[in-house]
C-alpha cells in the first residue's frame, strides 16, 4: 500500500468513507521500519475509510505466522461470498484471460 495502490484510495473518499474497511496483516516482530510504514498508512487512511481493523499473526515463527495470515485471509473472502451468495470458485475475467491467451497460443 505505499506505492501505487494508495495514490487512487483517496478519489472517492465519500464512497469508501461509508462501505470499506482496510485490513491490516501484521505480525509481531517486524522491521521498525515496516511497523512506522503501517503507523502511517493508518493516519492517512482514517481519513478515506470507515475503519481499519489490524488482524495479527498467531504462531512459532514467520513461517507459522504467514500461513495464519494466508488463511486468515483466505476464510474471511470465503465466508464474505458466503455471505454474499457468490460462488468464490469461478473467477470469470481470469478464465477468459486464459481462454484468450490459449487461442492466441493455438497454432494457426
Amino acid at each position: 500500500m505505499c506505492h501505487n495502490e494508495i495514490v487512487g484510495w483517496g478519489q472517492h473518499g465519500d464512497v469508501t468513507r461509508q462501505v470499506v474497511t482496510l485490513v491490516t496483516l501484521r505480525r509481531a516482530g517486524e522491521h521498525p521500519q515496516v511497523a512506522r510504514r503501517f503507523d502511517l498508512i493508518t493516519d492517512l487512511m482514517l481519513e478515506v475509510v470507515a475503519d481499519i481493523v489490524a488482524v495479527w499473526a498467531e504462531g512459532d515463527g514467520a513461517l507459522a505466522q504467514f500461513f495464519d495470515l494466508v488463511l486468515m485471509g483466505d476464510f474471511v473472502s470465503l465466508h464474505l461470498a458466503g455471505q454474499e451468495g457468490v460462488d468464490p470458485g469461478p473467477v470469470p475475467i481470469l478464465i477468459e484471460i486464459k481462454e484468450r491467451l490459449a487461442a492466441a497460443d493455438a497454432p494457426s
